[in-house]
């Protein structure tokens, strides 16, 4: 039997079917350190879903996924919720109530990932560690799953998304050496386009060595706990996936937000030496 049989097509994307969609993959830290952040990120994930959801296009050629990243990983099944199968509104770490939500019959990528147009209002709560190299890498993992689920549907797929945020850096492992090499190799590939946004006491030798391929990072120079620069960067986000879902890889991407200067509450900072803003634009 096709595995897809089942999978309602709003799943599998019905809009737009001749031309690629693109996979968005936000990584999202939930470790005890951000709890005093946690609602400006959660209204920072729903302003990101408004804002891709205006543009009439892009509403339907992005497909969206979440992992948590605490003491353990958590790949939260968000099509079990469009489905009816379980209730996101208040998502912590991984739990046991959290594994019986998980339909027998959708595998990991299956369950994860939903039209951007049906992510479903989820809150986060912050506790824990942070497993950020294993977060990392099922993301990835993710993003390449999916990506072959699509074109066995008979879709194509564009350079995916993959977001990262966190104020820390991994624990307990204090490695990301894994995540580092995937993360090249996928870059290398043009399989992936990865943002990674630091803030508050966020390890920047970590932040370097998961971007060097990539160019670049963000980080945050502000007082998290007002929140606007969060709302600013989601917004930032938005424009960058609304035109990678539509343009050629290597065209430039026009933002309302420039993030180059030093003195701005989040800057640019260039890992690889050549790297510009406008250059991590495209």
């Amino acid at each position: 039997m096709n595995r897809f049989e089942n999978v309602p097509t709003t799943i599998l994307g019905t809009g737009y079917l001749n031309e690629p969609h693109m996979s968005v993959v936000s990584v999202n830290d939930c470790s005890s350190s951000v709890a005093g952040v946690m609602a400006q990120m959660n209204r920072g994930r729903a302003h990101f879903k408004q804002k891709v959801c205006e543009n009439a296009k892009a509403r339907e050629l992005v497909d969206i996924a979440m992992v948590n990243v605490a003491s353990d990983v958590q790949v939260m099944r968000l099509r079990d919720v469009v489905s009816g199968e379980g209730d996101w509104s208040d998502a912590g770490p991984v739990s046991a109530a959290a594994d019986a939500l998980s339909a027998p019959d959708l595998d990991e990528a299956d369950a994860a990932f939903v039209p951007v147009k049906d992510l479903p209002d989820i809150t986060l709560k912050a506790h824990g560690l942070t497993r950020l190299n294993d977060g990392i890498v099922r993301a990835l993992n993710l993003v390449h799953d999916h990506a072959q689920r699509q074109l066995r549907a008979g879709i194509n797929v564009k350079r995916s998304l993959v977001l990262i945020y966190t104020d820390g850096r991994d624990e307990p492992a204090g490695n990301v050496d894994e995540a580092a090499e995937l993360i090249a190799k996928m870059v290398a590939k043009d399989q992936v386009k990865v943002v990674f946004l630091g803030f508050g006491e966020f390890d920047r030798a970590t932040a370097e060595q998961l971007t060097k391929s990539c160019g670049g990072y963000f980080e945050a120079n502000f007082d998290a706990s007002d929140g606007v620069p969060f709302d600013r960067f989601f917004h930032f986000m938005s424009e960058i996936a609304c035109g990678m879902s539509q343009l050629a890889p290597g065209t430039a991407i026009a933002t309302s937000e420039t993030f180059d200067g030093d003195d701005d509450d989040i800057r640019f900072v260039c890992t690889d030496g050549v790297t510009t803003f406008e250059e991590f634009c495209k």
